[in-house]
């Protein structure tokens, strides 16, 4: 079983993103994530984090077409190559050049695209978004020289993900954010286009059936809604609380009781050092 996600978790305000994004992570790392791809407000926590990430979760973050602009190296990873039963699968993972693409669909109610994720207005200097299409036109003959199957994680909504995938050759199944129109009836797909669910409402499932060839010749998939029928998993809560909101207050409540602990001296060399901590790779 591979257990994904598209990306676009992280807040962008300033109060508790790091410390939400931790928790995030670990409770993913927990329930045995295979790996997650980054969208344009996740880039708000910063990439120093994601560097950290790397070596602490058993999970890659994938992105194929974020690299660092003087070393041209992707940010995470630029695909994942992974074993599932007899067949090998490919992830990869890719967000739009315009944060503007990955705004809530029409379809969601005023209030909550004014809770929605604030999308950054500019990339960091030192990043570089490679347009999706060309990341991915370059990545399929490598990848599909070592895989059966090749899976797309897209930020870029689902319209420019079914365009992504009636371009290209190579894509088995991709997974994207939600349509901003109605599915039209003559909709002809070159491979399935799941949708995630909005504020993770319900978790998508999809099986996949595959030839001797390794074609696809049929898939099943589902949308289960979660709900309070569904019973908390206590190591989950162990990260979270019961009370995420009172769990972010609780540990700045601690934090700011360590700060007062230190001297003036003590404040502005951890004001200098965590200033100092480089972006660049």
């Amino acid at each position: 079983m591979l257990l994904l996600d598209i990306g676009g978790l992280f807040p962008t305000s300033d109060r508790g993103k790091q410390l939400i994004a931790e928790l995030s992570l670990k409770s993913m790392d927990l329930m045995g994530y295979t790996a997650m791809n980054l969208g344009w407000n996740d880039l708000s926590i910063g990439t120093d984090f994601f560097k950290k990430a790397d070596a602490r979760f058993s999970f890659p973050l994938i992105t194929s077409n974020l690299i660092y602009k003087e070393s041209q190296l992707p940010v995470g990873e630029k695909y994942l190559i992974r074993q599932v039963g007899d067949v090998k699968a490919a992830i990869l993972g890719v967000m739009p050049a315009n944060p503007s693409d990955t705004l809530p669909p029409p379809a969601c109610s005023p209030a909550d695209q004014k809770l929605a994720p604030r999308q950054p207005s500019a990339l960091p200097d030192h990043l570089e978004i490679i347009p999706p299409e060309e990341a991915i036109q370059a990545l399929l003959p490598e990848v599909c020289s070592q895989a059966d199957l090749v899976i797309l994680l897209s930020q870029c909504g689902y319209e420019a993900t079914v365009s992504l995938v009636n371009q290209l050759e190579g894509i088995d199944l991709a997974i994207s954010g939600q349509r901003r129109t109605q599915r039209r009836a003559d909709e002809k797909l070159r491979a399935p286009v799941l949708e995630a669910s909005h504020k993770g409402e319900s978790i998508g499932w999809v099986k996949l059936t595959l030839d001797e060839s390794g074609q696809v010749i049929q898939n099943q998939d589902q949308a289960i809604k979660l709900g309070s029928a569904i019973i908390p998993d206590t190591r989950v809560i162990k990260i979270t609380g019961d009370d995420i909101e009172k769990k972010i207050r609780d540990e700045f409540e601690k934090m700011r009781r360590a700060l007062l602990k230190l001297t003036p001296y003590e404040y502005y060399e951890k004001l200098v050092k965590e200033a100092g901590k480089g972006e660049k790779k």
